[in-house]
């Protein structure tokens, strides 16, 4: 490192040369670290006071900005010089240390920088010590004669063997060593008036060093009698009025302390309290008037505009906060008209085809106010609010996945119900094996609604099980179901037949492998559920559909079976009528059909005796055997003109007291509504529908089905 008057701001305050011998108009600024030189021995985890001195061509010291760095690290922030451009630092020396780097900057963004490399003394040697005792750090002395000292210790040498430095603004002056007792003093009078800085360095014999840095103001003679001049140069004789330090340390700074510790001279970033009254604290209040700091349980609004209320919208769009009078959906899009829900198994020989929602209206159903959903192969459909959301869900049974591979072995359908309706995006598949119906009733009583499904064929074989899914809290699943055996079960119904308050199950068995005149079954529901051996077999020629009514009202319900084939089509379907015994063949009606597949019970005519409605398949029309007092006789019946007509239904859709039938046709793609008038009901006066390949149909709606309530007992 230089010595002696060589920089340009120190040398312009003590007067060593002119300026034009020391200006330099070169546009970088120059950075120079005069306190140690390179190679200086330093010692571990030891603090260094370091000094340097910064200056620029165009720039003031007030323009530059010195940034002081340990091996690339910043050790003090970037700041300005002092008035004479003099930057200083105390840097900490850990045990890997190497070098130590002072950088300027200027406003035109131009830098420099100098550094000095450190070498790290053996951890046995220990530094010397340095105080300076005068002048006091912060203090005023008048101009003329100011007196320096210093006074120095070391474990290993003797004081008058220590090296002492003195950089007084920048200029290195010559002075006596310590004595014997390792005091060292001297005067110094040339000092002009205003802010000096002075840094003293002692050297032991081992190279290792330390520093003490001070600051001190000279005044003039203008302060004088009983007047004195405070640390920020007001001179009056009023103490009282002294300036003070700010949390930075800076004699009449501005800064101040804010309540999160923080200390600069910005009152708007001054911390706040938080609602919970922690400064700088992270809590807010949400609108519901709650403070915390977790925002994931901030109160909503609910449907009436109300931050935290109760209130919620039903299924029929009512809002409020009484849970007692909300509305059941009971139709698929909540609008008061039934729907009709037709499930498509076949259609240009392909099963890959979707099933119809005809959605209901002030008009009537048409193909532009529907709804298609991916089915494969389905057969039958059920509706219930399964999760209890207040809409209706619709599962579909899929009987298989193509014409060719014959695979049977697929999901059936859970379509999830919705403010949004039904999309096949929201849908669960359950496994089934070639289902052909589906039932939905709660079985064990534990309010949540179980699924009965008949199971078909598995593709070899119609000798298979049927299952009963059982509901609760996480839906459906295979792991929760129980199986119980049927023969190529088409339909099924659940009653309570022998009135023990546990639900009893019908399947509809069609055909055991080729053979059709075999037994329908009844699982008898108990305290223990339904179990494989607990059944009643019931005679029938290849079942398609059951349904189970008390048709005399006797208390004891009956159980009709829709016979499709046994060789031939064209035979009788089977009354089977409930009582005390149960039931047999000997208490039985039988009623003359051609393949029928469709069955539905209503009272169509108004006369409080339940009829019945079969859909026969082949070439035949359909047939309605009326009820009456004495029952239900073969030659009492009524034709409709339908062709290879499917299942059926019957519902008042359009609510004006008279039930209306709907026929599921499953080859000619248009399905039927015939309208009920008061003279019945006749071709002239139905509608057809757009359905390809439709076997079932099930209607979703609030309205009664029979014509009107009866009034006379049977």
């Amino acid at each position: 490192m230089l010595t002696g008057c060589i920089w340009v701001v120190p040398c312009l305050m003590l007067g060593c040369q002119s300026d034009s011998a020391l200006t330099n108009t070169v546009a970088d600024p120059v950075a120079d670290i005069t306190s140690h030189v390179n190679g200086v021995m330093v010692a571990q985890d030891n603090v260094e006071y370091f000094r340097g001195a910064v200056s620029d061509a165009n720039d003031g010291p007030q323009d530059l900005i010195a940034t002081w760095r340990i091996d690339g690290h910043i050790a003090c922030p970037p700041a300005a010089p002092s008035a004479n451009g003099i930057t200083t630092c105390d840097i900490f020396i850990s045990e890997n240390a190497k070098q130590v780097t002072l950088e300027v900057r200027d406003l035109s963004d131009a830098t420099s920088s100098d550094s000095i490399n450190l070498r790290m003394i053996a951890d046995a040697v220990v530094s010397p010590l340095i105080e300076i005792i005068s002048p006091v750090d912060g203090k005023w002395y008048l101009k003329g004669d100011i007196i320096f000292e210093v006074t120095v210790t070391d474990t290993d040498d003797d004081p008058t063997d220590l090296d002492l430095k003195w950089d007084i603004d920048g200029t290195i002056y010559d002075t006596p060593d310590p004595d014997k007792n390792g005091n060292a003093a001297f005067t110094l009078s040339s000092l002009s008036a205003g802010l000096h800085q002075t840094l003293v360095t002692v050297t032991n014999t081992d190279g290792l060093r330390s520093s003490d840095l001070i600051s001190f103001y000279v005044d003039d003679d203008s302060c004088s009698g009983n007047k004195a001049k405070d640390e920020c140069g007001v001179c009056d004789d009023d103490p009282t009025n002294d300036c003070e330090q700010d949390c930075n340390g800076v004699w009449g700074g501005a800064a101040t302390l804010d309540y999160c510790l923080v200390c600069d001279d910005d009152p708007k970033n001054d911390c706040v309290q938080d609602c919970s009254g922690v400064w700088g604290g992270q809590a807010v209040e949400d609108n519901c008037g709650v403070c915390d700091t977790n925002p994931n349980n901030d109160c909503i609004e609910d449907c009436e505009g109300v931050w935290g209320g109760q209130a919620t919208q039903d299924s029929c769009g009512v809002c409020d906060d009484n849970p007692d009078n909300d509305c059941a959906c009971q139709d698929l899009n909540c609008d008061g008209y039934a729907d009709i829900i037709f499930s498509n198994h076949l259609y240009n020989g392909s099963t890959e085809i979707p099933s119809y929602i005809y959605y209901g209206s002030a008009t009537g159903y048409d193909s532009g106010n529907q709804t298609q959903l991916d089915t494969l192969g389905a057969y039958r459909s059920a509706t219930a609010d399964l999760n209890d959301d207040g809409f209706i869900d619709i599962v579909f049974a899929n009987h298989r996945d193509s014409e060719e591979d014959n695979n049977h072995n697929i999901d059936s359908y859970i379509y999830w119900g919705s403010n949004v309706g039904h999309t096949d995006e929201n849908r669960t598949p359950i496994p089934t094996q070639g289902a052909r119906d589906i039932s939905i009733a709660d079985l064990n009583d534990d309010t949540y609604p179980d699924l009965v499904i008949s199971n078909g064929s598995n593709g070899t074989s119609t000798a298979i099980s049927s299952f009963i899914y059982w509901g609760g809290p996480s839906g459906y699943d295979p792991a929760n179901r129980t199986e119980l055996p049927t023969n190529g079960a088409r339909g099924n119904a659940v009653y309570d037949l022998d009135n023990d308050g546990y639900l009893d199950i019908v399947f509809a068995n069609h055909e055991n492998n080729g053979a059709h005149n075999i037994d329908s079954y009844i699982y008898w529901g108990s305290e223990t559920g339904h179990a494989s051996d607990l059944y009643t077999g019931l005679p029938t020629q290849g079942a398609h559909e059951v349904v189970i009514h008390d048709l005399d009202e006797d208390g004891y319900p009956e159980v009709i079976f829709s016979n499709f084939y046994n060789g031939s089509y064209n035979i009788d379907s089977y009354i089977y009528w409930g009582s005390e015994a149960g039931y047999s063949s000997d208490n039985r009606t039988d009623l003359p059909n051609n393949g029928p597949l469709g069955l539905s019970v209503a009272d169509l005519d108004a006369d409080c005796y339940p009829d019945i409605l079969f859909s026969n398949h082949m070439t035949s029309p359909s047939l309605i055997y009326w009820g009456s007092e004495a029952g239900y006789d073969p030659n009492e019946f009524t034709q409709l003109s339908t062709f290879m007509a499917a299942e059926n239904a019957i519902f008042d859709l359009n609510s004006d007291g008279f039930a209306d039938l709907i026929f599921a046709d499953y080859y000619t793609a248009t399905s039927k509504i015939f309208w009920g008038s008061q003279t019945g009901y006749s071709t002239s006066n139905h509608v057809d529908l757009y359905t390809p390949g439709s076997y079932g149909v099930t209607v979703v709606g609030e309205h009664a089905t029979d014509a009107e309530e009866c009034s006379n007992s049977q």
